[in-house]
């Protein structure tokens, strides 16, 4: 009896020490495995690549559809960005504005090149660049419509229906600056220029978007519709492109890359090359009555 109570004994003490040993271990494999992950900017060096997430938009980024190839202001701006870095831009993948930080997220592409707008519900899972320069808000109707001329809080009702496309900043700023109306949300990938077409065909009362589309709808549509919020748009957005969270080094590269273009005129060529309507830009950092 003895022997075998002893046997046990060693048993239950072997095991005791297993366990004891495992959760020592455990917790410095976990740091180690986590350590060894990659960041984007050791990736971006180690390759001399940054790969781009794009979304399809005039004139920011625009795509040929005979020849696939991608022009645009924001096109041209990263193109200068990885010529100053020494670095390839790498157009890896078209996104929707409503999905385009869920794929920088998983790691398909290092940061989103296309011109998107600031927002809190973004700022949960994205950093931002630098503001590029700044668009205006405005509401938008048809051009004949003459209901909310001069009272655009009579759109704040059930009875009138907003079109955007799901996911993208304005569906934020409708639900806060006109709570009680209807959204009709679009798909992800729909082209900006057919929630205009929607505006149009009356499937929606109005509209809430930035100067750029909606001269570029009245080029091909002369007269069809009207901001009834010129003097007081609705806000002002910084318009940007969206970075891998926490990515502190390459997020500041990109950064101090985009300052250089601003500051030594190079953006305004850029964008003079595809519109001549004048921009909303950033204020010079000094004050030139000094």
């Amino acid at each position: 009896m003895k022997t075998i109570s002893g046997v046990l004994l060693a048993a239950v003490a072997g095991c005791l020490a297993a366990i004891i040993t495992v959760k020592a271990i455990a917790p410095q494999s976990t740091v180690q495995s986590e350590s060894k992950t990659e960041s984007t900017y050791d990736r971006v060096m180690r390759t001399g690549a940054i790969r781009c997430g794009y979304a399809i938009e005039e004139p920011y980024i625009i795509a040929n559809p005979a020849t696939g190839e991608i022009s645009g202001i924001f096109h041209d701006l990263m193109e200068e960005v990885g010529k100053r870095l020494s670095l390839k831009v790498d157009w890896a993948e078209e996104v929707a504005f409503g999905t385009a930080i869920e794929g920088m997220k998983s790691s398909r592409y290092d940061m989103v090149c296309a011109n998107m707008w600031a927002s809190s519900a973004r700022a949960r899972y994205a950093d931002f660049t630098t503001p590029i320069d700044y668009s205006l808000m405005n509401v938008w109707v048809r051009a004949d419509d003459n209901r909310f001329d001069n009272n655009v809080q009579l759109l704040d009702s059930p009875d009138y229906k907003f079109c955007t496309i799901e996911g993208s900043a304005e569906v934020q700023t409708i639900g806060t600056t006109f709570p009680k109306a209807q959204i009709l949300a679009l798909p992800n990938l729909t082209p900006v220029p057919e929630i205009f077409e929607s505006l149009m065909t009356k499937k929606a009362d109005a509209l809430l978007h930035d100067d750029d589309s909606a001269r570029l709808f009245l080029k091909s549509h002369p007269g069809s519709i009207k901001s009834i919020t010129k003097a007081n748009p609705v806000r002002i957005n910084e318009n940007i492109m969206p970075l891998p969270g926490g990515e502190y080094r390459f997020n500041q590269m990109i950064n101090n890359a985009i300052r250089d273009i601003q500051y030594d005129g190079t953006l305004d060529k850029i964008v003079q090359g595809y519109t001549a309507t004048p921009r909303w830009r950033i204020a010079k950092p000094y004050d030139e009555s000094n």
